[in-house]
């Protein structure tokens, strides 16, 4: 069965199984720190001499749920 948080759906067979491998501190952690993300942060790029280097700087802060 899927749930979906706000913009994210999640799997809880899959999350089940993943906490199985993490402590109920670790857990807490996680929780507490994802309770705290920001939506009000963009992200600019100017000049950029590379292409790839926009591309790693999206694969990054697509990791880090921006």
């Amino acid at each position: 069965m899927s749930k979906t948080t706000e913009e994210i759906t999640f799997d809880q067979g899959l999350l089940d199984y993943l906490g199985r491998f993490i402590t109920e501190h670790k857990k807490g952690a996680i929780e507490q720190v994802l309770s705290k993300r920001t939506k009000y942060l963009t992200v600019v790029l100017e000049d950029i001499f590379k292409p790839h280097n926009a591309s790693a700087v999206i694969r990054t802060c697509d990791c880090f749920g921006l």
